[in-house]
């Protein structure tokens, strides 16, 4: 289960929001604008807390997401297991399935705006950081 040496000042950088993830509540992390067109049309759309973006583009900038995610994730997952399921379970995974997990959980925002906001509510980020600060330990 070793971070790729390449990978592991990246993953320390991520692993430093432990703490705040571990803290964070739906209602801290967004907060819903509405905002009407001039035929009339109300849309709503999602803003997050400046450090919850930070993890983000941390994330994002230290190239740690995976653009293979989705296969490995259908290489890796049981026939009909929930991604929810196999984050809950992601103690026992290794690194490139743990950021398949975490790509996942991040790249969804950009198709279901606000989905951020349910998997800070499920806990689904806590999880998946604490398993690679606890990489990073067995590592040392």
């Amino acid at each position: 289960m070793r971070i790729p040496e390449d990978r592991r000042e990246s993953v320390k950088g991520l692993v430093k929001f432990l703490p705040y993830l571990e803290e964070l509540t739906p209602e801290k992390v967004c907060h819903w604008i509405t905002e009407t067109s001039e035929d009339g049309v109300e849309k709503r759309y999602p803003t997050y807390e400046d450090t919850f973006i930070d993890f983000i583009n941390t994330a994002y900038e230290e190239g740690l997401l995976d653009i293979n995610y989705i296969n490995v994730l259908q290489e890796r997952a049981e026939p009909g297991m929930e991604i929810e399921a196999m984050i809950y379970g992601v103690d026992s995974a290794d690194y490139e399935l743990t950021m398949a997990l975490l790509t996942f959980l991040v790249v969804q925002e950009n198709l279901v705006p606000g989905v951020w906001t349910t998997a800070v509510a499920s806990k689904l980020f806590t999880p998946i950081v604490s398993h690679l600060a606890d990489m990073l330990e067995m590592d040392e």
